[in-house]
């Protein structure tokens, strides 16, 4: 009687373990199947690439500061273009906004920003 009890015991012990290892399982691969599918979600960032050639004219044209902050990010700091050289002052800055950008696009584009 007392060794059905302790068998019935490790039943439910390995049950316990087993379903432990199955719950960490699915979380495993959910994470990890969202990572892949994000992966895959990155635009293209040529789709920038007027953008990125309008500021190559404008540093062509007009050499940049040196030692400036250089702003980089989406259309949000485009539009932040004529506030920003006040709201820092008095430090020097560069605003290169530019559409919708994700870091994926900046990264893209690093050197020729």
């Amino acid at each position: 009687m007392v060794m059905e009890i302790c068998n019935h015991d490790d039943f439910f012990k390995k049950q316990s373990l087993v379903m432990k290892f199955v719950g960490t399982l699915v979380v495993v691969s959910s994470v990890l199947v969202s990572s892949v599918g994000n992966a895959q979600l990155q635009p293209d960032p040529t789709r920038y690439e007027y953008s990125i050639v309008g500021f190559e004219n404008q540093d062509f044209q007009a050499t940049p500061p040196a030692e400036a902050i250089l702003l980089i990010g989406s259309s949000s700091i485009g539009f932040w273009n004529e506030d920003a050289p006040f709201d820092l002052a008095p430090l020097t800055v560069i605003s290169r906004g530019f559409g919708g950008s994700v870091m994926n696009d900046v990264i893209h584009y690093f050197n020729r920003i």
